[in-house]
C-alpha cells in the first residue's frame, strides 16, 4: 500500500533555539490516530534537539516511522524502480559513427552553412569588392584627426563648409583645456 505525508514547517523567530511550528497531513493513506502520534513523536524529537539545525532530523524520523508502521518507503520504491531498469536492454539505433561518415557529414554541414551565409549576405556585398578601411593609427596619422587634410573632391570641400565655429564667449565661465 502507498502512503504520502505531508510535513508542513513554519520556523520561529528563535529557532534553532525554539521548536518549529509543524504539521502532517495526510496526502494518501494515513489514517488520523496515526497522525495525531507522528506528530507527538516529531514534537518530542524537536525538543530534544534544540539549539540546532533539525529539520532533516525531522523528516528523516517521519520517514523511518512511515517505514516502520506502513510497510515499504521511498526508497524501497526507487530502488525496485532501479532494478528494474537495469534489467532492460538498450538496442542502438541510428548509424556508427566512423572517420568515413563523420567527414562526410561534416562536408554536407559546411555545405549547408555556405548556403545559409550566401542566402544571409546582401547581394551589393557579393559583386563590390571592400573597401579598405582605415585603423584608428594610420587615420590618425593621415591628419583626418586635425581636420588638416586636403578635400579630394568637391563634395568633402562643402562638408568642411558646414563645421560649427564656436566664439570664446561660448565658452565663459567653462573650463577649457587644450
Amino acid at each position: 500500500m502507498t502512503v504520502q505525508l505531508g510535513l508542513v514547517f513554519s520556523h520561529t523567530d528563535n529557532y534553532p533555539d525554539e521548536v518549529p511550528l509543524l504539521d502532517v497531513k495526510s496526502i494518501r493513506g494515513i489514517h488520523v490516530t496515526d497522525l495525531t502520534i507522528l506528530k507527538e513523536k516529531l514534537e518530542q524529537e524537536a525538543t530534544e534537539n534544540l539549539g540546532m539545525a533539525m529539520m532533516y532530523t525531522l523528516v528523516s524520523s517521519a520517514k523511518d516511522w512511515l517505514s516502520e508502521h506502513y510497510g515499504k518507503d521511498d526508497g524501497a520504491d526507487y530502488a525496485e524502480e532501479e532494478a528494474s531498469k537495469e534489467d532492460e536492454v538498450i538496442i542502438p539505433h541510428g548509424e556508427p559513427v566512423t572517420l568515413e561518415t563523420f567527414v562526410a557529414w561534416r562536408e554536407r554541414y559546411e555545405a549547408e552553412l555556405a548556403l545559409e551565409r550566401a542566402k544571409l549576405m546582401p547581394e551589393s556585398a557579393l559583386s563590390a569588392p571592400k573597401e579598405k578601411k582605415l585603423t584608428g593609427r594610420q587615420w590618425f596619422e593621415s591628419g583626418k584627426a586635425r581636420g588638416t587634410v586636403v578635400a579630394a573632391d568637391q563634395e568633402s570641400e562643402e562638408e568642411d563648409d558646414e563645421d560649427i565655429d564656436f566664439e570664446d564667449e561660448d565658452f565663459e565661465g567653462k573650463m577649457v583645456f587644450t
